[in-house]
């Protein structure tokens, strides 16, 4: 139960405490939901009630294309490409 309520991540101690990494993974998963939930809630209204129709099939098919592409694979690839990951890779 240590591990779950610590905040001190120390190795060389022994000590090792994930408060820090839980709290911070909740609040930027709140943070995103808050922006994206109304984005994507209007952005599907729009496409479907009033955009005209020669707007509304290329924006749709760029929306399903974008939702294809996993979020987590473009965070890496990003990290990857950034000068901090193997020499080479990008």
């Amino acid at each position: 139960m240590g591990f779950l309520t610590g905040q001190a991540w120390n190795p060389i101690k022994g000590e090792f405490g994930a408060l820090p990494f839980i709290y911070g993974t909740i609040v930027s998963s709140l943070i995103a939901l808050l922006i994206s939930v109304p984005l994507s809630l209007g952005i599907a209204i729009f496409l479907v009630e009033q955009a005209p129709y020669y707007l509304a099939r290329p924006m749709g098919f760029l929306v399903e294309l974008l939702a294809a592409i996993p979020s987590g694979r473009l965070w890496t690839l990003g990290h990857l490409c950034s000068g901090s990951g193997p020499p080479g890779l990008c």
